[in-house]
């Protein structure tokens, strides 16, 4: 079952504005400030510029987390062993952000 893009806009990150900070935009994906500034300086995060200061619309945040960009960096491993999901970081061995 999809959820429709209003839908999903409407449930996640609430307490966040619609256009929201790199500051912002770094906690709402539990990221470091430098990995955020990564993401939007390769074009992956839509978002604009005011000044020297990026804005990033919320839809835009979402639109990543669905997206198979967002899953290209993390492998995800299905062990049929014990039907256990098993997330391994790519370029991340030490699983840190």
């Amino acid at each position: 079952m999809s959820l429709s893009q209003e839908k999903l806009y409407t449930m996640m990150f609430r307490e966040y504005p619609d256009v929201v900070t790199v500051n912002q935009m770094s906690r709402m994906l539990g990221i470091c400030e430098k990995a955020a500034y990564r993401l939007l300086k390769d074009n992956t995060i839509g978002h604009f510029r005011i000044g020297r200061t990026y804005k990033i619309p919320k839809p835009c945040i979402c639109l990543y987390l669905q997206t198979s960009q967002c899953l290209a960096s993390a492998s995800l491993q299905l062990s049929s062993s014990n039907d256990r999901i098993a997330v391994s970081t790519a370029g991340n061995p030490q699983g840190r952000n």
